[in-house]
């Protein structure tokens, strides 16, 4: 009781406490994931982050390359009328935390018949996300565009929205991934994006 009113007299004369002022957040971690953020961040900023395992395993490691992957293959069903065959592409980007765990690893699919020569339709085409780890919130399709099909080529365009959060300390940026994945009508494909 005595303490409770001690922290009140406190307050009401406009001095508080450190943990008070800043909610049990660290200024100095909270400066570190701003620039971060804002990728103005320096050596020290990431080794202060790395000194607290438990923030570190949720922040995005700046430093570390994206994983990039894409697989593709025949698909069996279903087959389109005036099709000589019928694919399937996954393109995906992977990102870790300062700790090598998973953040996210985030995929564009699309499957789409041709003659030969020609895309004579899509079958499918969305995106999806695996290997998401709790801080990391799967926000709206940003992009979500696709030509028609009657050429030698057509194309997929998706981008996601996806925020960075650190459990005490919010959200403290944001990623917007995005690829592009050209398709032909002999089933090849190649692609483009950024993350």
């Amino acid at each position: 009781m005595v303490a409770v009113l001690i922290l009140t007299a406190l307050w009401m004369n406009g001095v508080v406490p450190a943990s008070a002022a800043s909610n049990g957040k660290d200024p100095e971690i909270a400066a570190a994931l701003d620039r971060i953020a804002r990728g103005t961040y320096t050596a020290e900023d990431l080794q202060l982050i790395r000194s607290r395992p438990d923030i570190a395993a949720q922040v995005l490691d700046p430093t570390r390359p994206v994983e990039v992957g894409a697989r593709g293959g025949v698909l069996i069903q279903p087959m389109a009328v005036s099709a000589a065959g019928c694919w399937w592409a996954d393109v995906w980007f992977q990102r870790f935390s300062l700790l090598g765990f998973s953040l996210y690893e985030w995929h564009h699919y699309v499957a789409w018949c041709g003659n030969s020569s020609v895309v004579t339709g899509w079958q499918n085409r969305y995106d999806y996300v695996t290997d998401v780890n709790s801080v990391i919130y799967v926000r709206e399709l940003v992009v979500n565009q696709a030509s028609g099909p009657g050429s030698w080529q057509a194309w997929s365009h998706m981008q996601r929205h996806l925020e960075y959060c650190v459990v005490r300390y919010g959200c403290y940026a944001n990623a917007y991934p995005w690829n592009k994945i050209y398709v032909y009508g002999d089933g090849r494909f190649t692609y483009e994006g950024s993350y």
